[in-house]
C-alpha cells in the first residue's frame, strides 16, 4: 500500500526522539509532551519525519523498478500526480 511512506516515516522519526528524551533524562510520556525543554526532542522528530516523505517519494521515481519487483506499492507509481503534491507539500 502507498501508506508505507507514511508508516517508514514514523517509523524513522522515533529513534532520534528516543535519543533526546533519553539525553534529557525523561522519564514518561507525559513529562515528554508537558516540559517545555523537551519541544526540541519532538521539533526534531517532526522535521525528520516531514524531511522523509519527499525523500522517499523522489526515491520511488528513480527506483520505481525496484520497488515494484521487491512487491512495493509506491505512490509514485500508482498515482504519479498525488505523488507529486505530497512532495510539495510536506517539502513547504
Amino acid at each position: 500500500s502507498p501508506v508505507n511512506t507514511w508508516v517508514g516515516a514514523i517509523v524513522g522519526a522515533i529513534p532520534p526522539l528516543i535519543g533526546w528524551s533519553a539525553a534529557a533524562g525523561v522519564e514518561s510520556l507525559h513529562d515528554l509532551f508537558t516540559q517545555r525543554s523537551e519541544s526540541g526532542g519532538l521539533l526534531l522528530a517532526a522535521l525528520l519525519f516531514l524531511w522523509q516523505i519527499p525523500h522517499f517519494h523522489a526515491l520511488a521515481l528513480i527506483c520505481g523498478k525496484d520497488y515494484t519487483a521487491g512487491g512495493y506499492r509506491m505512490l509514485a507509481q500508482i498515482n504519479p500526480r498525488a505523488n507529486a503534491n505530497w512532495s510539495v507539500v510536506t517539502s513547504i
